[in-house]
């Protein structure tokens, strides 16, 4: 179907409903909107893909909820001991922690003596 202008003298044949606020061509309704209408299976489709949407969302909520807390309690690297199993250490690689020493850091200005007994040749 060609489309084309409307005249001046056809906007006459325009009207509006004022209670349902509807715009009519010579008194029949004009479509101004599009309602998608889903067939019985394509509705059943629609709701499965949605619950397990829904599902799968929850899962990992659960999962990683559990993965944190179970993080928090045993961090990784630290082996953990639970009942009639052996010591398992994490998978994850550990980040070394400061470790705190009693003797000073060394500096440029004072070397480090060593006393290791020198070789001779």
């Amino acid at each position: 179907m060609a489309k084309r202008q409307i005249k001046p003298e056809e906007l006459g044949h325009f009207s509006i409903d004022e209670d349902t606020n509807r715009l009519y061509w010579e008194d029949k309704a004009v479509q101004t909107e599009s309602v998608v209408v889903l067939s019985g299976k394509q509705t059943s489709w629609g709701i499965i893909i949605a619950v397990a949407t829904i599902l799968g969302a929850l899962a990992n909520c659960v999962y990683t909820g559990t993965y944190l807390w179970v993080t928090r309690q045993n961090p990784p690297g630290i082996a953990v001991q639970t009942k009639g199993s052996a010591s398992v250490a994490s998978p994850l690689p550990s980040i070394p922690s400061a470790q705190t020493t009693s003797s000073p850091p060394s500096t440029p200005h004072s070397p480090e003596k060593n006393t290791s007994p020198k070789k001779e040749r």
